[in-house]
């Protein structure tokens, strides 16, 4: 329950406490050149945070999720990931208050990032990873959360897009043209699912970045979780119009059968196997788990 906590509450408060930290500075450095008088500034610390959480918001989803199922609460990290976001910030424009970008309000986003990196291990980095038990970790799974992370889940979840879009590529009544030999039209379908699971990747990476945090962190390896969070992702996507999606009932079911199909890929591949911060029981003295 205690871990439940700290990643429905905690964390992301502290984000919303180390955006508006990353604002500050902003604010700070910026403030001689905004509008006067103390609701200037706030309004400019707000603008400022705001942009900076969107800005951070994906790159920090991996790195709170990397960091807490490897337990890293190394304050060089996070310090160091904060100027990382600073200079991208630059790159992409992303906390701007003015057209033009001189070298001291890029020295300022960096700094920002810095803040804000700091600020998140004070409030919640330091205290990465799940509660430990009395047990030990089996040999070889740091290691093997690494590769984990890096390439079996955005594998997986890739391949899950690619099952979704190819549902939907099927369902469009395509035909293969006067001429076209069955190996062909294969390939154009398979062609065309690639682009279109660009599109479904879109869609769903944030929510399913979220619930892979979850099943990750909490060891959830239900197929019907996967296959409901599909659903529910597909539904959800056809409803509001997202991606170009149409509203009909024909499009609403076809959305949710690609995301229950795209989430047995990913449940297949991944999922079944979730659980980085789990650990392997060992006997105590009485021959039961400890």
């Amino acid at each position: 329950m205690r871990a439940l906590l700290r990643y429905l509450v905690w964390v992301p408060a502290a984000f919303i406490v180390a955006c508006f930290a990353a604002g500050l500075v902003v604010a700070l450095g910026l403030y001689g050149d905004g509008p006067d008088g103390h609701g200037g500034f706030v309004e400019l610390t707000q603008v400022a945070a705001i942009n900076a959480g969107i800005a951070a918001f994906g790159p920090m989803l991996i790195a709170i999720f990397a960091t807490e199922a490897l337990r890293t609460r190394s304050f060089l990290f996070w310090l160091a990931f904060g100027g990382v976001l600073g200079v991208a910030a630059q790159l992409g424009d992303a906390v701007r208050a003015e057209p033009e970008l001189t070298g001291a309000r890029a020295v300022l986003l960096v700094v920002a990032g810095l803040a804000g990196g700091a600020v998140y291990w004070l409030t919640a980095g330091r205290y990465a990873g799940l509660p430990k038990t009395q047990s030990v970790r089996a040999e070889g799974r740091p290691m093997r959360s690494v590769w984990r992370i890096i390439l079996v889940i955005p594998a997986a979840f890739i391949a899950a897009s690619l099952a979704a879009a190819f549902v939907i590529t099927l369902s469009a009544g395509a035909q293969p043209i006067s001429g076209e030999s069955g190996g062909d039209f294969v390939a154009k379908l398979i062609f065309i699912s690639i682009i279109a699971s660009m599109v479904v990747g879109a869609v769903a990476a944030i929510p399913a970045l979220i619930m892979i945090i979850m099943a990750e962190t909490f060891g959830w390896r239900s197929l019907i979780l996967h296959l409901v969070f599909g659903v529910l992702i597909g539904l959800a996507a056809f409803l509001l119009g997202i991606g170009g999606a149409t509203e009909t009932r024909e499009a609403v079911t076809l959305g949710g059968a690609a995301g229950a199909v795209g989430g047995f890929v990913y449940w297949l591949i991944a999922g079944r196997k979730a659980g980085l911060g789990q650990e392997r029981r060992v006997p105590d003295g009485n021959g039961d788990p400890a």
